[in-house]
């Protein structure tokens, strides 16, 4: 039996799980849930008749020259000079990989790192000083973000423009649910997932959102840095009717993360754990880019969304954490998927996960930042 985990604390640490929003009560039960044996992955399959999309099921970006590419044009600009446009970028990782310093912070090009350019490709644009941007961090990069974009007063956006919130945090566990401590004793902290989203945007930026006009956000990557708002996509949005659309693009060998399927003939974002049996989800060509559209309707309430035990290896040891995904709010709202470019100058999807892979795209960033007066 574990004791009540403040017990297994010191102060400093109570202080320190308490400034990035530590919720006692949920831990505790996630704790018991998980011996009891209630997190496996396996015992959340999806409800319901599972089936792959036809590609009729999606969205599709009409042609440039089509008359009604401007009419969505005209749709997302109107919203966006009216100020009802937010962009919400997820920022609570760490780049392992690039020596250990905050994602954003790494320099992509020369003087300029991927939040200078996110932030850029808001602020350039016409009607940048009505968009709002919106920092979710994590209790490892909320600091260090914070002195970055102090350390550079030319980063394109004025200050009352852009808010920073975070990310909720735990401590890692042994398997046998006590908490993990390394060979100093210290404990090992990680955010609970991108799936904190709503929640904390609940509990900081909501609020004053809907004050100032807000109706719709536009969430990314930090790393993915074609994902900038494209009143195209917004019009498509808008005019859709549905709370949330999910930006998907053609899957290629390697990706990870959700896939678009039809759960009881509704589109949802489905994590390769929660098929079924009968479904093959590789039949499936699509990937989910984690570039989401919102009405703010679908961030307003609280769905309870599933948190998951999953494994990782910390310092040459198996831990346990828990996490929930933010494409599981596709299974609570109306919700549609847009095809979208993975390839060209009108690409909305390359993601930079490893220092080779952002050697070989620096060019290709460079011109096509250019082209979106990200530069």
């Amino acid at each position: 039996m574990n004791r009540p985990i403040d017990e297994e604390l010191s102060r400093e640490e109570r202080d320190f799980l308490t400034k990035f929003e530590f919720d006692r009560a949920r831990f505790e039960r996630l704790r018991a849930d998980y011996l009891d044996g209630k997190l496996d992955p396996a015992r959340f399959g999806v409800v319901g008749t599972v089936s792959v999309p036809t590609h009729d099921a999606f969205v599709q970006i009409p042609p440039i020259d089509a008359r009604e590419y401007e009419e969505l044009r005209a749709i997302g600009e109107a919203a966006l000079f009216a100020g009802e446009v937010g962009v919400i970028v997820l920022n609570g990782g760490m780049a392992t990989r690039f020596g250990g310093q905050v994602k954003g912070a790494v320099e992509v090009l020369e003087g300029h790192s991927f939040l200078a350019l996110k932030l850029a490709s808001v602020a350039n644009r016409p009607w940048g000083q009505q968009v709002p941007v919106y920092l979710m961090n994590s209790f490892a990069t909320d600091v260090a973000t914070r002195e970055h974009l102090a350390a550079q007063p030319s980063l394109p956006l004025m200050a009352a423009n852009l808010q920073c919130f975070v990310q909720d945090i735990a401590p890692r566990l042994w398997p046998n649910g006590m908490l993990y401590r390394d060979v100093r004793g210290h404990l090992s902290y990680y955010g609970t997932g991108h799936g904190d989203l709503a929640e904390a945007f609940r509990r900081s930026h909501l609020s004053p959102f809907l004050d100032r006009g807000g109706r719709y956000l536009l969430m990314s990557n930090v790393d993915n840095l074609l994902a900038d708002v494209d009143p195209v996509l917004l019009g498509m949005h808008i005019r859709g009717g549905c709370q949330i659309t999910v930006e998907i693009a053609d899957k290629y060998a390697g990706d990870v993360g959700g896939t678009p399927a039809l759960v009881d003939g509704q589109l949802q974002i489905v994590e390769t754990f929660r098929f079924p049996d009968y479904l093959d989800h590789t039949a499936i060509p699509y990937h989910n880019t984690n570039t989401l559209w919102f009405s703010v309707e679908a961030l307003a309430d609280d769905y309870s969304l599933h948190f998951y035990a999953v494994e990782k290896e910390v310092d040459g040891t198996i831990v346990v954490q828990f996490e929930r995904l933010v494409g599981e709010l596709t299974a609570h709202v109306p919700t549609q998927c847009v095809l979208v470019p993975r390839e060209g100058v009108e690409s909305r999807f390359l993601p930079v996960k490893k220092p080779h892979e952002l050697d070989a795209a620096r060019s290709f960033f460079s011109r096509v930042l250019r082209l979106r007066n990200a530069l």
